[in-house]
């Protein structure tokens, strides 16, 4: 089996020794310590992956300059860059050329072997998911490797008939993947029909789903077609699932197993072929724990999940959600730019409302940039403020919150007695020699 052909460029050959030394027998390995002799390399080699030292000796380049020049000739090419740098400006400059992943100095080699395997894989999955999909722009953005995950994971899903829940905090765009699933079936004319269930009262709801006649109840002044009537050869977007009480649950569960119904108020079964994507802020088997969801509904929602990671987790995508944004006339209608000093600025901050809070934050920005570049001055101040979430319920934190903490705890206590068992065994060792030392004396 060939092996895959890698391009390493660093000034020290000290460093590319070492690193050559374990990665030997895995990779075709091909070294160049300068600019100039990586951009020879490129002319005779086509590497998978390049891996790229920030600082090359050379006051005229830099890596950043070496993986321009890489993209510019292989613009599918993975480029790894090592870096003891890891400022806001970096890392979004780095990021706007596309660098795909940083290690960084100083690095055990087993990191830089997993980074490597990571980027190998996911790119030869990008290939194969470009080579084989129509010719358009997805409307999930984002260039990491979570990202790119879950692009080819809906890809893979919208090929088949079988309801997806989809995970991931508020604001992480679980909806856009559903409609994203959805225009990847390559079918027209197919409904894609939403429900929140969080925002719809429960009274109300079961008319929604299900439809009703006239007559069925005070106010129902006309027949009106439920959503999974609606849905019939095409997809349904249940929001927020977990809202859901558990009398509609077990409702919802005979719906997904026999695929028909009854309108509120009539007899007349109706059938409907529809498949279910659904989605959740919060983990849905813990509700399923305390009893707040139906155990056998979660397998027939789920026998697909795909999580989406908080922005916070994904901070390469960042500088491309922006241009993403910025791009849209209805959004920035005087189409203005943006400073990277307030893109590096914006990478930097915790996004706890993930890519909707950073959208709502550019609106602001753009309203009130008094030039044409939208600079750091131009971010809102209270942009990292969040609230305490409270339970509804308890009026305490939630348990996610306090999950959160006991684990931050067990860190601490772990890395004390680590820290403890160390020193004891260098205060035995100190005392071993100087016994020896009194042992030799005496």
């Amino acid at each position: 089996m060939q092996k895959p052909q890698l391009l390493l460029v660093d000034d020290q050959k000290i460093v590319c020794d070492a690193i050559s030394l374990h990665l030997e027998g895995f990779y075709d390995l091909r070294v160049a310590h300068s600019y100039d002799s990586a951009l020879r390399a490129l002319n005779e080699l086509t590497p998978q992956l390049c891996i790229v030292d920030y600082h090359l000796g050379d006051d005229r380049y830099n890596g950043l300059s070496l993986a321009q020049e890489f993209h510019d000739r292989q613009n599918n090419v993975p480029i790894i860059l090592l870096t003891a740098d890891r400022t806001p400006s970096l890392i979004s400059k780095a990021l706007s050329i596309g660098i795909s992943d940083f290690i960084t100095k100083p690095f055990e080699v087993c990191d830089l072997k997993n980074c490597i395997e990571k980027n190998l894989f996911l790119n030869s999955e990008i290939i194969s998911y470009n080579e084989n999909r129509e010719n358009t722009p997805s409307r999930f953005i984002g260039r990491s490797y979570s990202a790119q995950k879950v692009r080819i994971q809906a890809e893979k899903v919208a090929k088949t008939n079988i309801n997806t829940m989809i995970l991931g905090e508020s604001g992480t765009g679980k909806e856009v993947l559903a409609r994203e699933i959805h225009r990847l079936r390559k079918q027209k004319l197919r409904p894609f029909v939403t429900i929140n269930c969080a925002a719809i009262p429960k009274e109300l709801m079961e008319s929604i789903i299900f439809g009703h006649e006239k007559g069925a109840f005070s106010g129902a002044t006309e027949s009106r077609k439920g959503k999974f009537e609606i849905a019939d050869n095409g997809d349904i977007f249940l929001d927020e699932i977990g809202s859901l009480s558990l009398e509609l649950q077990g409702k919802l569960l005979r719906v997904l197993q026999e695929k028909e119904f009854e309108r509120i108020g009539s007899n007349q079964i109706i059938k409907s072929q529809f498949r279910v994507i659904c989605a959740n802020n919060q983990d849905l088997w813990s509700q399923v724990i305390d009893g707040k969801f139906r155990e056998d509904l979660y397998y027939r929602l789920s026998p697909i999940q795909i999580e989406i990671p908080p922005l916070r987790e994904r901070r390469e995508d960042i500088p491309q959600l922006i241009e993403y944004y910025l791009r849209s006339p209805e959004k920035n209608p005087d189409q203005r730019k943006i400073s990277p000093q307030a893109v590096a600025a914006l990478t930097q901050k915790p996004w706890r409302g993930n890519a909707r809070q950073l959208f709502n934050a550019l609106d602001s920005m753009i309203v009130f940039s008094e030039g044409r570049i939208i600079e750091s001055s131009d971010i809102p101040e209270n942009i990292d403020r969040s609230p305490v979430v409270i339970d509804q319920q308890e009026n305490t934190p939630s348990r996610e919150r306090l999950s959160n903490f006991q684990d931050k705890i067990n860190q601490l206590e772990t890395t004390y007695i680590q820290t403890a068992l160390k020193f004891s065994q260098e205060t035995n060792k100190s005392r071993r020699f100087f016994t020896d030392i009194q042992i030799g004396i005496a």
